[in-house]
Protein backbone atom coordinates (compact mmCIF):
# COMPACT_ATOMS: atom_id res chain seq x y z
CA UNK A 1 0.00 0.00 0.00
CA UNK A 2 1.35 3.33 -0.64
CA UNK A 3 1.26 5.78 1.79
CA UNK A 4 -0.72 9.37 0.92
CA UNK A 5 2.90 11.39 0.47
CA UNK A 6 4.51 8.94 -1.28
CA UNK A 7 1.45 9.77 -3.73
CA UNK A 8 1.71 13.28 -3.71
CA UNK A 9 4.83 13.07 -4.67
CA UNK A 10 4.19 10.86 -7.61
CA UNK A 11 1.60 13.53 -8.44
CA UNK A 12 3.65 16.31 -8.21
CA UNK A 13 6.72 14.86 -9.96
CA UNK A 14 4.17 14.26 -12.84
CA UNK A 15 3.15 17.65 -12.91
CA UNK A 16 6.55 18.87 -13.13
CA UNK A 17 7.55 16.64 -15.74
CA UNK A 18 4.45 17.41 -18.07
CA UNK A 19 5.35 21.25 -17.22
CA UNK A 20 9.08 21.09 -18.22
CA UNK A 21 8.53 18.52 -21.22
CA UNK A 22 5.56 20.15 -22.87
CA UNK A 23 6.50 18.50 -26.45
CA UNK A 24 6.40 14.94 -24.99
CA UNK A 25 3.60 12.72 -26.66
CA UNK A 26 0.96 10.84 -24.72
CA UNK A 27 2.43 7.61 -25.19
CA UNK A 28 5.51 8.26 -24.11
CA UNK A 29 4.03 9.18 -20.71
CA UNK A 30 2.06 6.75 -21.35
CA UNK A 31 4.44 3.64 -21.18
CA UNK A 32 6.11 5.58 -18.52
CA UNK A 33 3.30 5.33 -16.27
CA UNK A 34 2.86 1.52 -16.70
CA UNK A 35 6.13 1.09 -15.11
CA UNK A 36 5.29 1.68 -12.07
CA UNK A 37 5.08 -0.83 -9.82
CA UNK A 38 2.50 -0.06 -7.34
CA UNK A 39 -0.84 -0.71 -9.59
CA UNK A 40 -2.80 2.18 -7.00
CA UNK A 41 -0.36 5.21 -8.22
CA UNK A 42 -0.56 3.69 -11.83
CA UNK A 43 -4.13 4.02 -11.74
CA UNK A 44 -4.12 7.56 -10.72
CA UNK A 45 -1.43 9.18 -12.46
CA UNK A 46 -3.30 7.40 -15.94
CA UNK A 47 -6.22 9.29 -14.58
CA UNK A 48 -4.58 12.28 -14.33
CA UNK A 49 -2.98 11.87 -17.79
CA UNK A 50 -6.42 11.60 -19.13
CA UNK A 51 -7.72 14.19 -17.87
CA UNK A 52 -5.29 16.44 -19.15
CA UNK A 53 -4.76 14.97 -22.45
CA UNK A 54 -8.75 15.36 -22.80
CA UNK A 55 -7.74 19.16 -22.99
CA UNK A 56 -5.66 18.92 -26.37
CA UNK A 57 -6.52 15.86 -27.72
CA UNK A 58 -9.27 14.01 -29.42
CA UNK A 59 -11.05 11.29 -27.32
CA UNK A 60 -10.25 8.57 -29.70
CA UNK A 61 -6.19 9.23 -29.76
CA UNK A 62 -6.52 9.35 -26.09
CA UNK A 63 -8.33 5.55 -25.86
CA UNK A 64 -5.33 4.79 -28.59
CA UNK A 65 -3.00 5.29 -26.00
CA UNK A 66 -4.26 5.32 -22.56
CA UNK A 67 -5.58 1.74 -21.03
CA UNK A 68 -9.29 2.10 -20.42
CA UNK A 69 -9.10 -0.79 -17.41
CA UNK A 70 -5.98 0.87 -15.68
CA UNK A 71 -8.14 4.53 -16.04
CA UNK A 72 -11.70 3.17 -14.53
CA UNK A 73 -9.54 1.77 -11.39
CA UNK A 74 -8.86 5.05 -10.22
CA UNK A 75 -10.49 6.94 -7.78
CA UNK A 76 -11.18 9.76 -10.04
CA UNK A 77 -12.61 7.98 -12.84
CA UNK A 78 -15.10 6.80 -10.15
CA UNK A 79 -15.69 10.01 -8.73
CA UNK A 80 -16.49 11.46 -11.80
CA UNK A 81 -18.61 8.12 -13.37
CA UNK A 82 -20.34 8.67 -10.00
CA UNK A 83 -21.38 12.10 -10.13
CA UNK A 84 -21.99 11.59 -13.97
CA UNK A 85 -24.84 8.90 -12.69
CA UNK A 86 -26.38 11.00 -10.16
CA UNK A 87 -26.87 13.77 -12.55
CA UNK A 88 -28.95 11.06 -14.95
CA UNK A 89 -30.70 10.11 -12.39
CA UNK A 90 -31.82 13.62 -10.76
CA UNK A 91 -32.37 14.36 -14.55
CA UNK A 92 -34.55 10.94 -14.50
CA UNK A 93 -36.64 12.34 -11.61
CA UNK A 94 -37.22 15.60 -13.14
CA UNK A 95 -38.74 14.19 -16.30
CA UNK A 96 -40.76 11.95 -14.64
CA UNK A 97 -42.21 14.17 -12.49
CA UNK A 98 -42.94 16.72 -15.53
CA UNK A 99 -44.46 13.76 -17.41
CA UNK A 100 -46.29 12.47 -14.57
CA UNK A 101 -47.79 17.00 -14.42
CA UNK A 102 -48.57 16.48 -17.68
CA UNK A 103 -50.43 13.17 -17.68
CA UNK A 104 -52.24 13.90 -14.62
CA UNK A 105 -52.21 17.51 -13.94
CA UNK A 106 -50.40 19.38 -10.82
CA UNK A 107 -48.72 16.56 -8.22
CA UNK A 108 -48.95 17.43 -4.60
CA UNK A 109 -45.99 17.92 -3.29
CA UNK A 110 -45.83 14.23 -1.55
CA UNK A 111 -46.24 12.30 -4.63
CA UNK A 112 -43.05 14.68 -6.13
CA UNK A 113 -40.60 13.87 -3.16
CA UNK A 114 -41.86 10.10 -3.33
CA UNK A 115 -40.74 10.50 -6.95
CA UNK A 116 -37.47 11.89 -5.95
CA UNK A 117 -36.41 9.30 -3.29
CA UNK A 118 -36.79 6.68 -5.97
CA UNK A 119 -34.33 4.51 -7.38
CA UNK A 120 -33.04 3.91 -11.12
CA UNK A 121 -35.02 0.89 -12.02
CA UNK A 122 -38.49 2.32 -9.76
CA UNK A 123 -37.91 4.95 -12.16
CA UNK A 124 -37.68 2.92 -15.08
CA UNK A 125 -41.12 1.12 -14.38
CA UNK A 126 -42.74 4.52 -13.74
CA UNK A 127 -41.84 5.57 -16.73
CA UNK A 128 -43.05 2.94 -18.53
CA UNK A 129 -46.67 2.76 -16.20
CA UNK A 130 -47.39 6.53 -16.60
CA UNK A 131 -48.06 6.10 -20.38
CA UNK A 132 -51.47 4.34 -18.95
CA UNK A 133 -52.32 6.93 -16.19
CA UNK A 134 -55.49 8.21 -16.20
CA UNK A 135 -55.53 10.68 -12.86
CA UNK A 136 -53.90 11.39 -9.96
CA UNK A 137 -55.55 7.62 -8.50
CA UNK A 138 -52.52 5.93 -10.65
CA UNK A 139 -49.35 7.54 -9.63
CA UNK A 140 -50.50 6.71 -5.77
CA UNK A 141 -51.33 3.67 -6.43
CA UNK A 142 -47.99 2.99 -8.15
CA UNK A 143 -45.73 4.16 -5.66
CA UNK A 144 -47.93 2.65 -2.59
CA UNK A 145 -47.37 -1.00 -4.54
CA UNK A 146 -43.41 0.08 -4.96
CA UNK A 147 -43.58 1.11 -1.45
CA UNK A 148 -44.80 -2.76 -0.25
CA UNK A 149 -41.89 -4.06 -2.87
CA UNK A 150 -39.03 -2.15 -1.77
CA UNK A 151 -39.86 -3.65 1.67
CA UNK A 152 -39.79 -7.22 0.07
CA UNK A 153 -36.49 -6.41 -1.82
CA UNK A 154 -34.03 -5.20 0.65
CA UNK A 155 -31.56 -4.72 -2.41
CA UNK A 156 -33.46 -2.17 -3.92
Amino acid sequence: MVNKSHKMRSGLSFSVWIKHQPRIETWQIANQIRTIADAETQSELMASTFILSGLVLEESAIQRVLRMDILEESVTYQLIKRQGLEQGLEQERSLIIRQLGRKVGQLPTNIENRVKQLSFAQLDQLGEALLDFASLNDPTKFLSEVDINYADDPDE
